[in-house]
């Protein structure tokens, strides 16, 4: 298989060949989990490559950072600002802009830092941060690694976090009645993550539990989908299915499979259950997995 940035040579890290992978490689490297697309894709527009020779798929409109608010790339790590870059696709002209949105450390592209909008090509580099990434446009995902399809948090961050309320109450976001806790009508998920990034801490019910990068990431999907689908029937609302948890989700290896996505929910669950929380995830065959209100 060639690379798919130079497509010169044949691979030897992930997607990427020897010598593109050495030109996104720093003396300061994120840890892999760290980063993930977050957002609903409804069309595959282009991709970033990491040093890993990992794909993040990008549609028309994306933001770059450590906690975006719409589609795009998640990256949390302590060298990237909560909104770091806007890349986006304009239509009329068929090109693809770069705009730092007055991020700490900075944005370059092709290692020119960047004070304006710039027009981007494939095959160009992209640096956040500490952080390196080939930018290839209309590449498209291979057939065993879905497109990213998870929805961002739509509750705006507070003093304590990102927080999430879901409600039996009809203004709010209705449950079913089966899954909603006794004598308590709305549950609040609060999840606050510390400046340098290394998971966060999760507030339930007046319990402070702490997560791990990919723990973190992988509730605050479920946590955004519910949100995200709160118009839909209470009976199929907020599932994600295991094989798009598998494709999107920051593993520490290149071919996450369903086992990768079992093992941490058991682990998640020892932890809710170690600190009296209860079973808040539910699972479903054919359905996958969502948060058990």
């Amino acid at each position: 298989m060639c690379c798919s940035v130079c497509a010169l040579h044949p691979t030897t890290v992930g997607h990427l060949c020897r010598a593109c992978h050495c030109k996104l490689t720093t003396v300061l490297q994120a840890d892999p989990r760290k980063i993930a697309t977050c957002g609903v894709l409804h069309s595959v527009c282009a991709m970033l490559f990491d040093s890993w020779g990992r794909r993040h798929a990008l549609g028309a409109r994306n933001v770059l950072g450590r906690l975006p608010q719409g589609p795009g790339l998640a990256m949390h790590d302590a060298s990237i600002s909560r909104h770091h870059a806007h890349l986006i696709h304009e239509p009329t002209s068929n090109m693809w802009f770069l705009r730092d949105l007055g991020s700490r450390n900075g944005t370059t592209v092709n290692n020119m830092r960047i004070e304006a909008p710039v027009p981007i090509a494939s095959g160009d580099c992209i640096g956040l941060g500490v952080l390196r990434f080939f930018f290839v446009a209309q590449a498209k995902p291979s057939s065993e690694r879905a497109p990213a399809r998870i929805p961002a948090g739509v509750a705006k961050p507070s003093e304590y976090g990102e927080r999430h309320r879901f409600a039996a109450a009809p203004t709010q976001i209705d449950t079913a009645p089966s899954l909603a806790r006794a004598g308590s009508p709305t549950l609040e998920l609060s999840f606050a993550q510390p400046t340098g990034g290394g998971g966060a801490v999760l507030t339930i019910a007046g319990r402070k539990i702490q997560l791990s990068p990919i723990q973190y990431i992988f509730l605050h999907t479920l946590a955004s989908r519910m949100q995200a689908e709160h118009s839909q029937p209470a009976s199929v609302r907020g599932f994600i299915r295991t094989t798009e948890l598998a494709a999107v989700l920051p593993w520490g290896t290149a071919t996450p499979n369903e086992q990768h996505v079992k093992q941490l929910v058991r682990r998640i669950r020892r932890i809710l259950d170690n600190a009296n929380v209860g079973n808040l995830i539910e699972s479903r065959p054919r359905f996958g997995y969502r948060l058990c209100v």
